[in-house]
């Protein structure tokens, strides 16, 4: 008799394997290969090509995909399952797309950041066969994660406002992004949810909001990077030379033990640093900056304080060195990079809470009579190309006594779309639960060996909790 060819364990059903196993249980001299062989036989499942199974799996988020058109028919069901709610299109969209886990993440928190639950669907623990038993409705609703509460439904719907806050801060506070790559996932896989209720009317009424939120997409993607960069770059060897020298995140008030390697090297790094601010000032700071700036050392007398108040600066614009300083650089300093200008107004971060005042001060921070500063700092020329208008800058800002500013440590940056909204704060919230009987069994003094009494339709009986002693152990 000829021998069934080999059946690979993965091209198999569950349920063929069960029979195999039990096949070759009752059968010991059949293997369990032969007998898997021998109950596929001529019904050998055949495997899923590469490009319909694992990371190579097309998921719908592809630069050059596009959902198919709509037959009419298709096109009133959708308008009749839609209008009007948002959640069946939630199970669609995500029904017609391969959301790899980090996509999935990103994806779920921005929903819930919107207001939607997120939960766990039904299908986690079932098995291929299963799936396979369930009509497109039933997988569909099974796959379901997303959940609006009824209580949320009267809610104001802004699907820009909410991406808005969403990319602006708590996207970067919480996935912390370090490549573009991971900026743009998060913007296309929102545009693409975007596009996908655009193309079924799922809310007519939000179109314009809707392709504004498009344009916010395209907006962050570009901004946000270059905030990243900025913040690991920044703030660049003049300002990081100013702090050290004259006050802020970078100065060093301990001096180190006399004759030390450490203060060997602290003594280079100080030359290093005044050799830069000298080479700034004179060579980019106007006139009367540079001569008193030199007048304050000779003196010692040069110093800084900084400005209260403010949480940073919001940027007005950003000016390339002139010919003229690219000159004087070329000539005089040439291992050091040339500095251009920034000119930016003070920023108060919203998110923040006012600083002390007296409910004189109050009134007049609420009429918008909250005193504004303009500064003028000298930025490195690398730097630059990463700084736009309408960028929002939180750090420390201080001003030399010679009438230059300098900026400190960034502690974060902000788009010009940065917006303040309350959602964040319920990302962690959790609906209330009864606790009356926990409260009840706390008050009468619960033990762990405690019973209670049922009484049954037939006859009472005792009912011992778990860990408790029997009523046959006496």
């Amino acid at each position: 008799m000829a021998r069934p060819p080999l059946v690979e364990v993965q091209d198999a059903t569950n349920e063929q394997i069960r029979d195999a196993m039990d096949l070759a249980r009752m059968n010991p001299n059949l293997s369990f290969s032969d007998a898997l062989a021998s109950t596929v036989g001529k019904k050998r499942a055949r495997r899923r090509p590469k490009s319909k199974r694992g990371n190579g799996k097309p998921t719908g988020f592809e630069e050059y995909f596009a959902d198919g058109p709509l037959t009419p028919n298709e096109h009133a069901e959708m308008l009749e399952i839609f209008n009007p709610r948002i959640e069946e299109a939630l199970r669609r969209f995500q029904f017609r797309r391969r959301i790899e886990p980090a996509r999935l993440n990103m994806f779920s928190k921005y929903l819930k950041y919107g207001g939607v639950e997120i939960g766990a669907n039904i299908t986690s623990g079932a098995n291929n066969q299963d799936l396979k038993n369930m009509t497109k409705d039933q997988l569909m609703q099974a796959r379901a994660m997303a959940k609006i509460q009824k209580e949320r439904a009267t809610l104001d719907v802004d699907f820009d406002v909410v991406l808005r806050g969403f990319m602006s801060s708590y996207f970067i506070r919480c996935f912390k992004p370090e490549t573009e790559e991971v900026i743009k996932m998060a913007t296309e896989t929102i545009k693409n949810f975007y596009t996908y209720l655009l193309q079924r009317d799922v809310c007519p009424e939000y179109t314009d909001n809707m392709l504004q939120a498009r344009k916010t997409c395209d907006l962050a993607a570009k901004e946000l990077w270059l905030n990243v960069q900025l913040m690991r770059e920044g703030p660049g060897p003049f300002n990081e030379s100013c702090s050290m020298l004259f006050g802020g995140a970078f100065f060093q008030s301990k001096a180190p033990f006399p004759g030390s390697e450490l203060e060997k090297s602290r003594k280079e790094k100080m030359e290093h640093a005044r050799d830069v601010v000298r080479s700034a000032i004179a060579g980019a700071g106007s006139f009367e900056q540079a001569s008193r700036f030199q007048k304050l050392v000779n003196q010692k007398r040069i110093s800084a304080k900084k400005v209260l108040d403010i949480d940073g600066f919001d940027i007005l614009s950003v000016i390339q060195p002139e010919a003229g300083v690219l000159e004087f650089y070329e000539k005089f300093a040439p291992m050091y990079d040339a500095v251009g200008r920034v000119k930016a107004v003070s920023f108060r971060d919203p998110a923040k809470p006012d600083p002390d005042m007296s409910p004189e001060e109050r009134r007049e921070w609420n009429h918008g009579k909250a005193p504004k500063y303009k500064f003028e700092f000298l930025v490195d020329k690398a730097l630059l190309p990463l700084m736009y208008p309408g960028l929002k800058v939180i750090s420390g800002v201080w001003e030399l006594n010679c009438g230059v500013y300098y900026l400190d440590e960034i502690l974060s940056i902000y788009p010009t779309f940065y917006t303040v909204i309350a959602n964040g704060m319920m990302m962690k919230w959790k609906w209330p639960r009864d606790l009356t009987f926990e409260d009840e069994k706390k008050a009468n003094g619960e033990s762990k060996n405690a019973v209670y009494w049922t009484t049954d339709v037939d006859a009472p009986k005792q009912t011992a909790r778990k860990g408790s002693p029997s009523e046959g152990d006496g």
